[in-house]
């Protein structure tokens, strides 16, 4: 699973008509999915698709927050805290 997230997040990273693709095929849920109840190793390679799909444009990123993703990402920004321990 991990290196299938890791394939994607590359492919997510090129030209936005990739964006589109993955887009299109509905994989962002299961990528969501992913992140909000898989172990760390799995939420990490889910959020590098995330941030390189939102990095996109907001009319990426808006789709991801209905799914979601602001939930998801609240125990890993702690885990960004200058006193997280």
């Amino acid at each position: 699973m991990k290196e299938a997230l890791w394939t994607l997040s590359n492919f997510t990273v090129a030209p936005p008509e990739h964006v589109q693709i993955v887009e299109s095929t509905g994989i962002l849920r299961l990528v969501m999915y992913l992140f909000l109840h898989q172990t760390f190793d799995i939420r990490k390679e889910a959020m590098y698709i995330i941030a390189n799909v939102a990095h996109h444009g907001p009319e990426h990123l808006t789709p991801l927050l209905e799914h979601g993703l602001a939930k998801g990402a609240q125990p890993e920004l702690g885990l960004c805290a200058p006193n997280a321990s």
